[in-house]
């Protein structure tokens, strides 16, 4: 209780190994309960399409939510889409990237995959975009459990909560240190 709340917290660069599971058992973030592919982000709701296509759902974030404490609640969105940044026509579809043709010929290429992240495309080729358009949705896996509760599968993280960044645990800062000898 003692603690200050910090704005800005982040994730340990070196930590004990438990921050991630301390966060995802602690069901403060948001987790995805079946497989698919991020359709729609923004602060206050994630849409998945679910693998097949046929059904979607749907997370609202808790957003600026007062608690007892005096403190202040918030889940931010750490999965994302492609959005195209030109007007023009879709010209190759590939599972490493995306290109887009504008209307005065320059081509913009769009990568799908960003770090850990993999995209799928969510438009095919041939296809018109204008700028802002939804070109790939990350792909999520569903959280699997077995018969007695268990978790086979972890899930992926969909939204951050308080003392949570991508995931991992985080109750500070971490701290720049320089050595200089003499």
């Amino acid at each position: 209780r003692q603690a200050v709340p910090l704005i800005c917290q982040e994730a340990p660069f070196v930590g004990t190994g438990m921050e991630t599971r301390a966060a995802y058992d602690s069901r403060i973030c948001i987790i995805s309960r079946h497989d698919g592919v991020v359709k729609y982000v923004d602060a206050e709701k994630v849409i998945i399409e679910r693998k097949g296509g046929k059904e979607s759902d749907t997370y609202d974030l808790t957003k600026f939510k007062k608690t007892n404490q005096g403190t202040c609640f918030n889940q931010t969105p750490v999965v994302g889409v492609v959005h195209s940044e030109i007007d023009g026509r879709v010209t190759k579809v590939s599972k490493e990237k995306i290109e887009v043709t504008a209307d005065n010929g320059s081509v913009r290429e769009y990568s799908l995959t960003s770090g850990l992240k993999q995209y799928q495309p969510l438009i095919s080729s041939g296809e018109e975009v204008r700028r802002g358009s939804t070109l790939a949705g990350q792909i999520v896996l569903g959280e699997r459990m077995d018969e007695n509760g268990n978790i086979l599968q972890k899930g992926t993280v969909l939204a951050d909560g308080p003392a949570v960044d991508n995931g991992t645990l985080a109750l500070g800062r971490n701290v720049l240190v320089a050595f200089m000898p003499w």
